[in-house]
């Protein structure tokens, strides 16, 4: 099963901090929390696809899409690393996937956006 989205659940006020890029109009720190809250939001889909969030079986892959300014690449490591560290603590070993972090120029004016594929229990 798999699942993306750029938007967190939070309040639509909130929507224009996400909006520009990483490094120039949202910051470096900022992008962590809005990576973490895309994995809840996507693990929010994935319990009310599933009714409960002990069926996934395994986070199987992570794809990072970040549109940032450039620079150097352990700053989009950082970024990855907030869902990666949220997945791990929630899932323990079943939690670290395969992952790919994308820099990306203008994917819809966000910030960022991630892609995750799990395998889901009988």
């Amino acid at each position: 099963m798999g699942t993306s989205g750029p938007w967190p659940l939070i309040n639509r006020n909130e929507r224009e901090k996400m909006v520009g890029k990483v490094g120039r109009e949202i910051s470096w720190d900022y992008a962590k929390e809005l990576c973490k809250m895309c994995a809840l939001t996507m693990l929010s889909a994935l319990k009310n696809e599933l009714g409960d969030l002990d069926k996934i079986d395994k986070i199987v892959k992570l794809v990072v899409c970040i549109n940032g300014i450039g620079g150097k690449g352990h700053k989009y490591v950082d970024v990855a690393d907030a869902a990666s560290e949220l997945f791990i603590e929630l899932f323990g070993e079943n939690g670290r996937a395969t992952r790919t972090i994308a820099p990306m120029n203008g994917i819809a004016d966000i910030g960022l956006e991630l892609e995750m594929i799990v395998y889901v229990k009988d």
